[in-house]
């Protein structure tokens, strides 16, 4: 039993995590699986002691909520079996290149079961380390959402399999090349390329330039003289999306027909516009910055407003995409 600011008793059945505001005490209840009974002397006491820590130490609200809650979060993951590899683990504070942090971060810490349950005053705990960079499920992904880390990652691992296709041009068909191109080159430029395919347009053409180096090895020796000049032509001649142009494909095809379930889709609703211009199209907000220009809430409708109208009201989702292929195609030189 606690009791809070009226002074009227406060049923609690589980753990309490107690916090100062200023002069009077606010006791919220949190759910945490070992309950702890405590009498009302004993959490009276320890409201004291928390208090006193705080101006001890000089932490506002946020800070003493953070800890205390955190205190009781770690303790029950402990308990429970949850333990969080420290060595394992790392973390990153995203951020724009044109606004760095102003003020040093704070170490995180995580600390060990003796730690958390003797409640030892200097522990020797080692905190997590921070890093610019952070692999996810195979995507780098780095502090300021360049996707610059992601794109030289991809380019090594390219370069790798380029020298192996150099070998095998003079051993295998150009047919089986082409088979190896949509396995092995395709599925690793394909993975995530909806997200790291808003980067800047100089990153892209990095790929773009591998890639026309992997269709050089895929024609015979009088097509790459004939377009010796031009080698970007041979994307039309190898019927092979360049890296921009699939990811503008890969983004039409995600969203279609999902407008009335995307919050990203808005259809154009003007009562007092008479022309036919803007029929069928979505709503492209505006931006203030590169940043924005970038974000899916930008990028996605733009592209399908420059659909023809045919490719954008296509209801069939196997059509939209053989027409989607060939209108981008078309648009190669």
């Amino acid at each position: 039993m606690a009791y809070g600011n009226s002074g009227k008793p406060v049923r609690t059945e589980n753990a309490l995590c107690v916090i100062s505001l200023g002069a009077e005490p606010v006791i919220e209840q949190r759910q945490v699986a070992t309950a702890l009974e405590q009498s009302h002397e004993e959490l009276v006491s320890f409201i004291r002691e928390v208090r006193e820590k705080s101006r001890r130490l000089y932490l506002d609200v946020k800070k003493l909520r953070t800890v205390i809650d955190r205190r009781i979060i770690i303790k029950w993951s402990h308990d429970n079996g949850i333990v969080l590899n420290t060595e394992k683990t790392q973390y990153l504070i995203i951020h724009s290149p044109y606004s760095p942090l102003k003020e040093t971060p704070l170490p995180i810490y995580t600390h060990t079961y003796d730690c958390i349950h003797r409640y030892t005053v200097n522990c020797s705990c080692k905190p997590i380390q921070r890093v610019d960079c952070v692999t996810y499920l195979g995507v780098k992904v780095d502090e300021h959402f360049s996707w610059i880390d992601h794109v030289n990652y991809l380019c090594n691992k390219l370069r790798t399999i380029l020298s192996k296709f150099y070998h095998l041009s003079y051993r295998v068909p150009s047919s089986t090349l082409r088979v190896l191109y949509k396995c092995m080159v395709e599925s690793v430029m394909d993975y995530a390329l909806d997200c790291y395919g808003l980067t800047f347009k100089t990153h892209i053409e990095k790929l773009e330039k591998l890639q026309i180096r992997f269709l050089k090895l895929l024609v015979d020796k009088k097509t790459k003289n004939k377009y010796k000049k031009d080698y970007y032509k041979l994307f039309k001649i190898c019927k092979v999306l360049p890296i921009s142009l699939k990811h503008k494909y890969i983004l039409a095809t995600n969203n279609h027909g999902k407008h009335e379930h995307n919050s990203l889709l808005t259809i154009v609703c003007n009562k007092n516009n008479t022309r036919s211009m803007t029929s069928g199209k979505y709503e492209v907000p505006r931006v203030n910055n590169v940043y924005g220009d970038r974000s899916l809430k930008k990028r996605i409708p733009y592209l399908l407003n420059h659909l023809p109208n045919e490719i954008r009201e296509e209801k069939s989702k196997n059509r939209f995409k053989s027409k989607l292929k060939k209108y981008l195609f078309s648009t190669l030189p």
